[in-house]
């Protein structure tokens, strides 16, 4: 997965190492730092993005849905009959 400047493979023990050393910067507790934690994190913070854009997705939809039921003249709020049935 990882290569060297050569395009030898990185060693297991090298990139959890690599890892150690940012976990100071980044505030997390050293033990922590490891692949798994990292792919786990990744995991994640990929699955919460993904949601969040679900979620602006529907709110998008929701808007344009009642900008253009208001164009037509329907009503936004309650049952969203048309104003002519009400």
């Amino acid at each position: 997965m990882f290569l060297t400047r050569n395009g030898d493979p990185v060693g297991r023990t090298a990139v959890t190492g690599a890892i150690r050393k940012l976990c100071p910067e980044a505030g997390v507790p050293e033990e922590r730092g490891n692949p798994r934690s990292l792919r786990r994190l990744y995991q994640n913070t990929s699955r919460e993005i993904y949601c969040n854009l679900e979620r602006l997705a529907e709110q998008a939809i929701n808007t344009l849905l009642e900008t253009e039921q208001l164009s037509i003249g329907w009503r936004v709020e309650g049952v969203n009959a048309p104003s002519e049935m009400s």
